[in-house]
């Protein structure tokens, strides 16, 4: 197993507007340890769902970056809860 995972950030669904008009973007962030699978096993992996808040004039990488803070912000609440 490698010692830092490889992170995938994927838009699941297209951007969404709640009821008080603020933009949101869904997306699924997983994270996978590689791993010799020449053994029959398979690395770990975590796979979170998160929506983040989505502006107009975002570049795709200013959203990465919010789908990522999101899902540091539910890995911190998870791990406080464990």
């Amino acid at each position: 197993m490698g010692s830092k995972p490889r992170v995938v950030v994927a838009a699941t669904e297209e951007l969404f507007t709640d009821r008080l008009g603020q933009r949101w973007s869904p997306a699924t962030i997983r994270l996978h340890w590689d791993h010799d699978e020449a053994q029959g096993l398979r690395g770990p992996a975590v796979t979170i769902q998160v929506i983040a808040p989505a502006r107009g004039v975002m570049t795709a990488q200013e959203l990465r970056q919010a789908h990522l803070t999101a899902a540091r912000d539910v890995l911190r609440a998870a791990l406080l809860e464990i």
